[in-house]
């Protein structure tokens, strides 16, 4: 559920109200798989109230733990679940393809019809450069 919740914040979603109405636009798949990948059944999409309850509830110092432990993971090739590093043991360094430079811009004056302003974003590996961004 922080996932659905971490998307529909990046999508411009405020509130619960508003990041609900965004889950309940996910497509059925996307869905399924997302509950999947973190190890569990497919349940129904969750309600503004059960969105609010998780992101309450949820403990700020485990999901930093949980997040770092991921993303050494990721950048390392390990499963941070399932081959933890040991304590004094240094993450490998990543290979080049594996690294992603991101980039964000809020244009000003810009706006769409609901007033929202327009943001723009840019990603590109580390091994190609600016001019030839990966989209």
């Amino acid at each position: 559920m922080l996932a659905l919740v971490a998307a529909a914040t990046v999508a411009g979603m405020t509130g619960y109200t508003a990041m609900a109405g965004w889950v309940a636009d996910v497509p059925q798949p996307a869905l399924t798989d997302l509950y999947l990948r973190a190890g569990v059944l497919p349940a129904g999409r969750p309600s503004r109230s059960t969105l609010w309850r998780v992101c309450t509830d949820t403990d700020p110092q485990a999901l930093d733990t949980a997040t770092g432990a991921w993303t050494t993971g990721r950048r390392s090739g390990l499963d941070p679940v399932a081959e933890a590093l040991p304590e004094n043991d240094p993450a490998p360094q990543p290979a080049p393809a594996d690294l992603v430079r991101l980039d964000g811009k809020t244009v000003c004056g810009a706006v769409d019809a609901d007033g929202q302003q327009l943001h723009l974003s840019r990603r590109w590996p580390v091994a190609s450069s600016p001019a030839h961004p990966l989209w």
